[in-house]
């Protein structure tokens, strides 16, 4: 019967041994995922994207298809979803769909159905205007550089930087015409849309959880937490037994002095 009671002692304890050996990467991963997301705020881990290709096709992230492209000189002005861009450079905020782009002095001016977004040559916002006759169709100008707007109710011009709007049907005008941008601006501009999507936060709770890993990733976490409670609770018996033996000892050997005087 003692023989019995020693070697399940036995075998619990390299079954504790051995299971601590086996999830120690799992235990890693979730302590150190754990941290950071502890001090996420601290860290602003919701304002680092990833800028990782394979991460973003884990998740599915992909760049809309079709961007739409008005060039300005040697600049181009590309719409990819509701994001807009100058060059490869992101404008910030989401648009609506782009009606037409057009130079004015030494700005450039962008129409959506309800707006005209001025920008420098840099990228910088300069204006939003917003007080515009109807919703806007199409942007052009005319030979003196008058801006002249096609929209649900008409055709208007203005030749005083978009204060006033007057009707005008009679001008020779030249419309914005969309032209497919080259294929490198392309690849870049949608690098850098899939590159501010996702937050890393967002990763480290997906890894923490195990929902990177798809589905079997949960599970996977699940028995991990299972195997954690199981050391916890073997390695509590093994310590109160091997405190047990010893104070048992330390009275046996009590009593054989005791007995020896």
């Amino acid at each position: 019967m003692k023989r019995r009671r020693i070697s399940a002692w036995g075998w619990l304890y390299r079954l504790h041994r051995y299971i601590g050996l086996a999830i120690a990467l799992i235990v890693l991963m979730l302590a150190v995922t754990g941290i950071l997301i502890n001090h996420s705020d601290s860290l602003q881990l919701s304002k680092r994207m990833v800028e990782s290709e394979f991460i973003l096709d884990q998740y599915g992230i992909k760049a809309p298809g079709d961007p739409l492209g008005f060039r300005i000189h040697d600049l181009w002005v590309v719409q990819m979803g509701k994001k807009l861009f100058l060059n490869s450079v992101q404008i910030p905020g989401y648009f609506e769909p782009l009606a037409g782009v057009v130079a004015t002095n030494e700005l450039i001016a962008c129409a959506f159905s309800r707006k005209i977004l001025l920008l420098s040559r840099d990228g910088e916002i300069v204006e939003q205007i917003k007080t515009v006759p109807g919703y806007i169709e199409k942007i052009g100008t005319d030979r003196n550089n008058a801006i002249y707007l096609a929209t649900t109710k008409g055709i208007y011009y203005s030749d005083d930087m978009f204060f006033s709007w007057q009707p005008d049907n009679t001008g020779d005008v030249g419309w914005a015409d969309s032209k497919t941008p080259p294929l490198d601006l392309i690849t870049s501009i949608a690098q850098s849309y899939r590159s501010n999507i996702l937050p890393l936060d967002r990763v480290l709770l997906d890894i923490h959880s195990g929902r990177f890993f798809g589905r079997w990733g949960i599970y996977v976490i699940d028995a991990a937490s299972l195997l954690l409670i199981f050391l916890a609770i073997s390695g509590s018996m093994i310590w109160l037994r091997h405190k047990f033996v010893s104070v048992r000892g330390r009275y046996r050997k009590r009593k054989r002095n005791q007995s020896a005087l």
